[in-house]
């Protein structure tokens, strides 16, 4: 098959506008979830392992760092990459530093700071793909709009998305409400609370790998 053919074979699978915009909204509500859900598993672990002082602050405050370094770097790296691959880079870094959030390993000896010191390392690559996603899913959803030709839709579609936050800030704390209602030992509690952070980037990810970067940019 010539490259050609191929590159056409790509272009009708392409995802339409409108399923771009969803993988976008979706991306809104996991980033939101991530950065929230880190407060309300503080709580179980401080329950479980009684850490220090300074382990929660670290853990809440390593995602926030890598959000603003992630704003900075994948989103200036989305104008020179283009949008397409720097979109599947600040995913694959939320699908991998999510899980591997729910996989710190146990305290060692009785000491609960190997739990927080790598629970801070994932979450500040976490918030680099974070970062990433806020700028990226804003244009991308602008440029999708704009090749529509709705003249008003894209003040609109950019709404939605911003809205989705809203929708991650109220399943955080009601999906760890349900886990724990659920009888689960608290250690496993977190640990899906924290890795269930991947799961809506699992489900986008075939729309984003077969998305094309849009005219606007491209042009």
């Amino acid at each position: 098959m010539s490259g050609e053919q191929t590159a056409a074979r790509f272009r009708l699978m392409a995802p339409s506008a409108t399923a771009v915009r969803a993988a976008a909204s979706i991306g809104f509500v996991a980033d939101a979830y991530d950065l929230f859900v880190i407060n309300v598993v503080s709580t179980v672990l401080h329950a479980e392992y009684a850490g220090a002082a300074w382990s929660e602050s670290a853990i809440k405050s390593s995602i926030m760092i890598g959000t603003i370094l992630g704003q900075v770097t994948l989103g200036g790296a989305g104008d020179r990459l283009g949008r397409k691959t720097t979109f599947l880079t600040s995913m694959c870094l939320c699908i991998a530093f999510s899980a591997l959030s729910g996989t710190a390993p146990r305290p060692i000896g009785g000491d609960p700071r190997a739990v927080y010191v790598l629970l801070a390392a994932c979450r500040f690559m976490l918030g680099i793909g974070i970062g990433g996603e806020y700028p990226l899913s804003a244009t991308i959803t602008a440029e999708a709009t704009a090749s529509t030709g709705v003249r008003t839709g894209k003040a609109r579609a950019l709404a939605l998305i911003f809205s989705m936050q809203g929708v991650g800030y109220c399943i955080a704390p009601l999906l760890t409400w349900l886990l724990l209602r659920t009888g689960l030992g608290l250690d496993l509690v977190w640990r899906v609370a924290l890795a269930g952070g991947a799961v809506p980037f699992v489900l986008t990810a075939p729309i984003r790998l077969f998305m094309s970067d849009s005219h606007e940019y491209t042009h």
